[in-house]
C-alpha cells in the first residue's frame, strides 16, 4: 500500500480543478511544451493534443492518438519517445498533491494567489 504524505490527498487531481479551469489546455508531444489552444498554430497539428482529453481516455486513449500520429511516416521513428511522454502525463493523475480549500464570497482568484505566494 502506497504511503501518502500528511496533507496530501490521494484523490484524483481532475476532482480537485475549477470546472473549465484548464479548458484546451494542450502538450506538444515534440517540444513537450504546454500552450492553450490556438487553432491557427494547433488545428492541423496532430503533436498538440488535448491533456484534458487523455486524461478522461486514460491509458485506451493512447491507442488513438498513436493511430494517428503513425499515419504520417515521419512520426514513426519517435513513436516510442512519444509514448513514453503520453505516460508521463498520465502519470500525474498518480501523484499526490497538498490540497488547502479556501472557500467564501471574496475568495477571488487574485486573493487566493497573493494569499500562497505571500
Amino acid at each position: 500500500m502506497r504511503t501518502v504524505p500528511p496533507g496530501c490527498t490521494t484523490r484524483p487531481v481532475r476532482s480537485t480543478f475549477r470546472a473549465g479551469a484548464f479548458t484546451d489546455l494542450r502538450f506538444n508531444l515534440a517540444t513537450e511544451d504546454f500552450e492553450f489552444f490556438q487553432p491557427i498554430k494547433m488545428r492541423d497539428d496532430p503533436l498538440w493534443i488535448d491533456v484534458t482529453e487523455i486524461m478522461q481516455k486514460g491509458n485506451a486513449g493512447i491507442g488513438a492518438f498513436l493511430t494517428t500520429l503513425s499515419q504520417d511516416p515521419e512520426n514513426l521513428p519517435k513513436i516510442g519517445a512519444y509514448v513514453g511522454r503520453l505516460n508521463q502525463l498520465l502519470g500525474i493523475r498518480d501523484k499526490a498533491f497538498h490540497i488547502e480549500e479556501v472557500t467564501g464570497a471574496d475568495k477571488t482568484l487574485d486573493v487566493v494567489a497573493t494569499s500562497s505566494t505571500g
